[in-house]
């Protein structure tokens, strides 16, 4: 019943809250790398509810690889994190979750349809 209700509540913020970090970790290497995200409230929503971000100035070459994989390793880092920490095994759920994600878009590559996509600035989870 309610128990239930909580634990699904407890995953689904801690799964919209990780896959926000993943995001912010494609931002925070594209600024590190002196290319800035389109700013705005569609790329700040995307951003933050639909796994994607656009960064048209990290969209081709060495720095656009860079932005790519930082999504990934910063999942991989965050669940470790989730995973030896006492946080609950829904927000350990959660973490786990978007770092399988990340690695099967970012690093793997499963949705190809992101890869157009990805040409031309867009990174997706």
């Amino acid at each position: 019943g309610f128990t239930m209700f909580v634990n699904a509540v407890q995953f689904l913020t801690a799964y919209i809250f990780f896959g926000a970090a993943h995001e912010l970790a494609h931002v925070a290497a594209a600024v590190f790398l002196g290319c800035l995200p389109r700013l705005g409230w569609r790329n700040l929503s995307c951003m933050l509810a639909g796994r994607c971000v656009h960064i048209p100035s990290a969209s081709e070459g060495w720095r656009c690889r860079v932005v790519h994989h930082a999504g990934w390793i910063a999942s991989v880092a965050a669940a470790c994190c989730a995973m030896l920490s006492s946080w609950g095994t829904q927000v350990q759920l959660g973490a786990c979750f978007t770092a399988l994600e990340a690695v099967l878009s970012d690093l793997i590559g499963v949705c190809q349809q992101h890869s157009e996509k990805m040409e031309k600035g867009w990174f997706f989870c």
